[in-house]
């Protein structure tokens, strides 16, 4: 299906992630008096769904390049339109994220918990999903990281 094998099962555990805290996310009000440290967690679990969505909405931007490109739009099996329904959805959820991080919490706090977050799971992605530096030795990937 995907043209890197892991990219599937990649984007299955991703998405249950995101899922998983978007409920926790919507039923904060409810635990957060029951937990000592519950705005810096919701603030740190909110800037991690955040990069999470950002990382796999490249990742199936990445696989956009091995797929092949329908004949017809009309083609409703053809994995390229999949994929971009895919991106088109994380798009406005990571917009509809990063408004909530922003009304919730200042941005001088959050946006550099997003990049950082986003940054590391893109290297991830990179290293462990997709095999970039394969072939490449020890070192250079050292360097190159």
């Amino acid at each position: 299906m995907f043209y890197h094998r892991r990219a599937g099962p990649y984007l299955t555990v991703g998405i249950t992630i995101v899922i998983v805290l978007l409920v926790a996310e919507f039923s904060f009000d409810r635990w957060s008096e029951r937990i000592a440290h519950g705005p810096a967690i919701r603030a740190l679990a909110l800037s991690f769904n955040t990069g999470l969505v950002f990382g796999l909405e490249k990742l199936i931007n990445r696989e956009v390049a091995f797929t092949h490109v329908p004949d017809s739009m009309l083609e409703l099996q053809s994995m390229w339109l999949l994929c971009m329904l895919g991106i088109a959805a994380l798009a406005l959820l990571d917009f509809f994220l990063n408004i909530r991080c922003v009304r919730i919490f200042p941005v001088n706090v959050l946006m550099p918990l997003v990049v950082g977050f986003s940054t590391a799971i893109r290297v991830f992605q990179s290293l462990f999903v997709l095999q970039e530096f394969k072939y490449a030795d020890s070192m250079s990937t050292l360097l190159s990281l």
